[in-house]
């Protein structure tokens, strides 16, 4: 019998409370410390609520794409923190040497090999997620100058024989590899005056026999360069598993470094990330007439694209992993790669997919492959979620709670009292979630139908797929005292 978990503050934000099974022993790992909120410890139930200015605890619960009450973002991560959620892994990082430290951190408790880029600018760790994969190895991050002592730490905990630096002497010192030679560990640099460059080499020394590459963009156009990282944000642990190189290109021409690196190798197949704003119809086409077999994956935005990846990787919805990764997508800080870029080797080796937020939000591409999973996450708990640094604290919360199912806090929060349905709701209460799920699954379109109607924060839906069951509500309540 699955374990309910009781959760009561969700300050509009999300409509499904819920529970979960334990993890899995294949689903553990060290844990960081939670993110560290003061709670308001006089909160107790969602009625403690009703006085706050503003706070419409009618307003329908689940639209997180709009509105969040921006307003009263501080007040929510105090309630948020109340009571941890059980499936919850939140890693803390106040920048990207510490965002990087932490995947180690939760991935490794030891590795022979690590890789090394710079903090400062991403171009370097753009192909890192194939060689996490291919080394087995975390990505740690470092000033361009000087080893940074946290990173230092980190290769010692780890027990680090072999580095990778990814990058030229402009990006990582000579003085960097110097130090780590004197302290008797072996390195070796990959890298190239470009990023092209860097990838073709990196691709050349890591991954000769590769038959397969993954090819992305490597700029933006315009002064946002953000979106040349946001494609590999989701690719890198699938690059990671399978051990496929990635290669970088022009948007409109395909780069005579990467034709040459293509030429030279044994590749067959090139997986294109991204729409033709990002990698031409021309460049697939001149792949095309080299008698390489090319695929695209893309979608209309990063955060579709995340998602069309990991469809590709066999996750149609929540519901097929046991673990989820969410990683920030569109924000303002310098560093907001570091943290997705350093999760590939976790997500490879937890089979798990990497989802995109949008600061305080879950974007409507994310929130419907959360959402598309729930029947399955009521049933078995759902899968443990991981926030990334930098993923706001509100947005991870919900999306923690919308991956459990505990289906009487559910129904609780929308107040089926109003309706004058008070022994239903008490019975509810009093039972065990899996009990009702395999009663009201004897009805025929039931449990879709209350599923549906939380996920959309409808409550009109919910009651209207009780009272149209088989029967009447009268009989739902007899059929559950019959079962209890």
């Amino acid at each position: 019998m699955h374990r309910l978990i009781r959760r009561t503050a969700s300050l509009g934000l999300v409509a499904t409370l819920a529970f979960a099974a334990t993890p899995s022993p294949a689903q553990e790992v060290p844990v960081p410390l939670p993110v560290p909120v003061d709670g308001l410890t006089s909160i107790t139930s969602i009625d403690d609520l009703v006085d706050i200015p503003g706070l419409d605890l009618a307003d329908p619960v689940l639209d997180l794409t709009e509105g969040l009450v921006q307003d009263l973002v501080s007040l929510i991560d105090d309630v948020l923190a109340l009571t941890p959620l059980p499936n919850l892994l939140a890693l803390q990082g106040e920048d990207a040497i510490d965002a990087a430290v932490a995947f180690s951190q939760a991935t490794y408790d030891a590795s022979d090999t690590a890789l090394l880029a710079r903090d400062d600018l991403f171009a370097d760790a753009l192909t890192t997620g194939a060689l996490q994969g291919i080394f087995d190895a975390p990505l740690l991050l470092t000033g361009s100058d000087d080893l940074d002592r946290r990173t230092a730490g980190e290769l010692v905990r780890l027990g680090v024989q072999r580095i990778v630096v990814v990058g030229g002497e402009r990006a990582i010192n000579p003085l960097v590899l110097q130090k780590l030679g004197i302290a008797g560990i072996d390195v070796t640099r990959v890298g190239g005056a470009t990023r092209i460059e860097t990838a073709a080499d990196a691709a050349a020394q890591t991954a000769a026999d590769a038959t397969t590459a993954v090819l992305t963009r490597a700029y933006s156009a315009g002064d946002d360069d953000s979106q040349a990282y946001a494609d590999l944000l989701a690719v890198s642990p699938w690059a990671a598993q399978n051990g496929w190189p990635v290669l970088l290109t022009q948007t409109e021409v395909l780069t005579s470094t990467v034709r040459d690196r293509i030429a030279a190798s044994d590749l067959q197949e090139i997986i294109i990330i991204g729409g033709e704003g990002a990698v031409s119809q021309a460049v697939q086409q001149e792949l095309e007439s080299m008698g390489l077999t090319v695929r695209r994956v893309s979608g209309d935005t990063r955060y579709g694209t995340a998602v069309a990846i990991a469809n590709e990787r066999g996750f149609a919805d929540s519901g097929d992993t046991d673990r989820l990764i969410l990683a920030e997508g569109t924000s303002s800080r310098d560093d907001v790669w570091a943290p997705g870029f350093s999760a590939a080797a976790h997500a490879a080796r937890n089979d798990a997919p990497i989802l995109l937020t949008n600061e305080a939000t879950l974007p409507d591409e994310t929130l419907t492959f959360i959402t598309d999973g729930m029947a399955d996450n009521l049933l078995d708990g759902g899968p443990v979620t991981m926030c990334a640094s930098f993923v706001n604290p509100i947005a991870c919360e919900a999306a923690g709670l919308l991956l459990l199912g505990n289906l009487t806090d559910a129904l609780d929060l929308l107040d089926l009292s109003l309706l004058d349905l008070t022994d239903l709701e008490g019975l509810l209460t009093d039972l065990g979630l899996t009990d009702l799920l395999t009663l009201l699954d004897s009805l025929d379109g039931v449990v879709d139908g209350v599923i549906g109607g939380i996920a959309d924060g409808d409550l009109a839906a919910v009651v209207a797929a009780l009272t149209g069951a088989t029967g009447s509500i009268e009989g739902i309540v007899t059929g559950i005292i019959g079962s209890a």
